[in-house]
């Protein structure tokens, strides 16, 4: 019984643990087993069963590599929520940023880095991705700290399965400062351009009031230069200080158009 039945089976049980070690390899060995007894048909199935699980293994081993060089390649963080809104592992952390701050495994989103209407926003995102099946997208605001700006983040997530939810965050805070900057620009470019047109508006405006105000003073001053009479001289005297008071007011229009060139020097 130890010759014809319990040394083959033990050989072959040997053989198979070695082999089994290499599975996974492109070539796989084979049991080699000469005879035509039932443990070369047994054989014969092993082969078999291992020529089919080492083309899957290598299948296998290839859509991993793909899928690693394609989670390499990304330069976004990747991270796992799962129903309970808590952070199960973070797959990946952002290339050429600091690590998304506020993630805890085991743990749902700081509120202490987070303000809570967007975690709330956030945690919100996730039931419909796990309830509708599709994807949902957000930004997701830090809390600004002490020294350190506030961080800004793009996230999509998107249902792995019935107990897991993918999050996809993508640093855009230099994007986000730049669209800041790019407004403000904006903004004072449109009040300077205002500023501008007023000038304009103001320069016509004295322009015209000077010369209105030139003919009423000459029209007043020829009709009654040589007059003697006290109260057209009084009304004379009227005119000319309202036509100074109206010069006056139409030089600070002048000067706020720019109009005017002021030139300061020094006097005893």
């Amino acid at each position: 019984q130890s010759r014809i039945l319990l040394n083959p089976l033990s050989e072959i049980s040997r053989r198979i643990r070695a082999i089994g070690e290499h599975h996974t390899d492109t070539d796989c060995p084979r049991l080699d087993w000469r005879g035509k007894d039932e443990f070369a048909q047994l054989a014969t199935s092993v082969n078999a069963m291992l020529e089919t699980l080492s083309r899957r293994s290598v299948a296998i081993a290839q859509v991993e590599n793909r899928q690693h060089a394609l989670i390499d390649g990304l330069p976004d963080a990747l991270a796992i929520f799962d129903r309970a809104h808590n952070l199960v592992s973070v797959t990946k952390e952002p290339d050429g940023f600091e690590p998304v701050p506020g993630l805890r495994a085991g743990h749902s989103l700081s509120r202490d880095v987070f303000p809570a209407k967007d975690a709330d926003a956030f945690e919100a995102a996730l039931d419909k991705t796990f309830e509708t099946d599709m994807i949902s997208a957000l930004t997701l605001p830090t809390t600004a700290a002490a020294g350190k700006a506030a961080r800004h983040f793009e996230v999509r997530l998107s249902r792995m399965d019935d107990h897991f939810t993918l999050a996809i965050l993508r640093d855009v805070s230099s994007e986000v400062s730049e669209h800041a900057s790019r407004i403000a620009a904006e903004t004072r470019l449109a009040r300077a351009q205002k500023q501008e047109s007023l000038g304009v508006l103001a320069a016509g405006i004295a322009h015209d009031v000077n010369n209105v105000l030139a003919v009423v003073l000459n029209t007043a001053e020829i009709t009654w230069m040589d007059s003697k009479d006290p109260d057209a001289i009084s009304a004379l005297s009227t005119i000319r200080d309202a036509v100074r008071r109206g010069s006056a007011m139409a030089r600070e229009l002048m000067t706020f158009a720019g109009e005017t060139k002021i030139v300061f020097k020094r006097s005893d």
